[in-house]
């Protein structure tokens, strides 16, 4: 069967499912359904294969019920299967909606476009092989991060309007609006990512008892969803003040014991706030092994954002320890891996070696600091010209005074960095004029 076909089976298989007659309101039709099912045996993949069954059947419109409570007369509604077809309808009026047509060769192109011929859009995302948990197709899915709001209903829905815009405060004002009313007018919809979303929108207007409630009722329904946990915790450790430090690590071991069961791999940001709120109640020997337990995972399943923040932070609890050479090895590790800014440790060794009156690593340390991260962080610049102000060697100084204004003119922020600092600023214009050198950078 060719695409043609496979997505006029498709439109076909939309339109009855939504129980459609002629403009998918009426009545049902089962032998339609029969022969429809026929047909679609023969088409790989089957997005819409198993409708015919009641189950499907009653989820195809308690979706659709939910929709046509949140939609506009005049809404456009885009149904699209995980494999990227999809169908462009409009809400015409009270439960009836009429497909648009649309030929196969435009969509792909025309998808970006779609805000600019309507105010409003719903896209739902049809696969009843992965439910609530099915993605939308790839090649759409930037566009719908970058313009849309999600929403959990019981399948996965994106919704734009052209007059919000995204990220805005109306927009957050529009989406606890519409998933405080999908929860009124569907409480049979126990989908995990409305609390988890609705529980956000709360946190994001600082209405915590309600945000905790959320994530609880989320809990009850599902005991195991990890990310349900993980937010819990994160309300307790960071919107608590003082923070709920043994209710945020119960939670967060949960969260991470459950992403175990259900992925197969850990849960970095749940382990690693379990590790910080230790670290907050002065275990500082649970939040070492909770640490390590990080580091021993990450062998296996490699992360390099958290590898590197869990040996930052490993390190800064050695140090509280006393165990300094183990604090040293972790910043000196986490400078060779790179995925994150490398002043904060490199500040941080050069502190060890000053403390400790390492000169030669100490030296070794800032020059490499310097040529690394010079031409980005005035840190860099402000410590390694403070190292050298007193060599005898003037001309080398001097030389390198030139190194960091040719960054200067390349990078103003650099010099404007440094004059908003009056240490810093201090440091830099003595080591300059005594050079005989401006501390200032000739315009281009």
């Amino acid at each position: 069967m060719n695409l043609s076909h496979k997505i006029i089976i498709s439109l076909l298989l939309i339109l009855t499912v939504l129980g459609s007659s002629n403009c998918c309101a009426g009545a049902k039709q089962p032998k339609l359904y029969d022969y429809i099912q026929k047909i679609s045996e023969h088409i790989k993949p089957l997005p819409l294969l198993y409708a015919q069954k009641s189950d499907r059947r009653l989820e195809y419109e308690n979706m659709m019920n939910i929709l046509f409570s949140l939609m506009y007369l005049g809404d456009t509604l885009v149904i699209m299967t995980p494999d990227g077809d999809y169908a462009v309808f409009t809400y015409l009026k009270k439960n009836k909606i009429v497909l648009k047509s649309t030929q196969y060769e435009e969509l792909t192109s025309n998808f970006k476009s779609l805000l600019d011929d309507y105010k409003r859009i719903w896209v739902v995302v049809v696969d009843h092989r992965a439910g609530w948990q099915a993605q939308p197709p790839s090649q759409y899915l930037p566009v719908l991060k970058k313009d849309y709001m999600d929403l959990p209903l019981p399948m996965p829905t994106y919704f734009a309007d052209k007059g919000v815009v995204v990220g805005s405060t109306n927009f957050w004002i529009n989406k606890a609006a519409l998933l405080k009313k999908v929860a009124e007018i569907s409480p049979q919809n126990r989908n995990p990512r409305l609390y988890l979303r609705l529980g956000q929108v709360y946190r994001r207007f600082g209405k915590l008892e309600e945000a905790v409630k959320t994530y609880e009722k989320g809990i009850k329904y599902f005991p195991e969803d990890p990310f349900l946990h993980r937010e819990l915790g994160a309300c307790y450790y960071w919107e608590y003040s003082p923070p709920l430090l043994e209710e945020s690590i119960k939670e967060n071991r949960i969260a991470n014991q459950c992403h175990i069961s259900k992925f197969g791999k850990p849960k970095y940001d749940a382990m690693f706030n379990a590790a910080m709120a230790y670290r907050d109640l002065g275990e500082l020997t649970k939040a070492q092994l909770q640490y390590n337990d990080i580091l021993r995972s990450i062998n296996e399943f490699p992360d390099n954002y958290f590898e590197s923040q869990t040996r930052r932070y490993l390190a800064n609890v050695y140090l509280e320890s006393g165990r300094t050479n183990d604090a040293r090895l972790q910043y000196e590790l986490d400078i060779k891996l790179a995925a994150q800014p490398l002043p904060y440790s490199y500040n941080k060794l050069l502190d060890i070696y000053d403390v400790n009156g390492e000169k030669k690593k100490y030296s070794d340390a800032v020059k490499e600091y310097f040529e690394v991260c010079g031409n980005k962080d005035p840190s860099a610049i402000i410590r390694y010209i403070d190292y050298v102000k007193d060599s005898e060697e003037k001309q080398l100084i001097i030389e390198d005074i030139n190194v960091v204004k040719t960054w200067m003119q390349s990078n103003t922020n650099l010099l404007n960095k440094i004059r908003l600092n009056p240490e810093w600023w201090d440091i830099w214009t003595n080591v300059t004029i005594n050079c005989g050198v401006s501390p200032v950078t000739n315009k281009k």
